[in-house]
């Protein structure tokens, strides 16, 4: 990502195709003294989001969920890594 997001910066590409959180979170990280890419919502792009998955060991998934209701674990990752909220 970081390459991809150099050349931009030097001008050998006019834009990148990123995963917007992870291009937040590495311009944050390695090129925090550059001004941001921005998103363009005119372009093609989907949105994405995180998922858990067990069928050996549903308890798991379900102490997962109880913990993530009754804890604000949830808002406090989001905020270290800059996710969009509306994940």
């Amino acid at each position: 990502m970081e390459s991809v997001i150099k050349h931009v910066f030097e001008g050998t590409a006019d834009g990148a195709y990123l995963n917007v959180e992870v291009a937040r979170y590495v311009m944050k990280k390695s090129f925090a003294d550059r001004m941001p890419l921005v998103f363009n919502p005119r372009m093609l792009h989907d949105k994405g989001g995180y998922l858990v998955s067990t069928t050996k060991h549903p308890s798991l998934i379900n102490d997962l969920n109880q913990f993530l209701k009754s804890s604000d674990i949830r808002n406090q990752v989001l905020e270290k890594f800059g996710v969009a909220k509306q994940f």
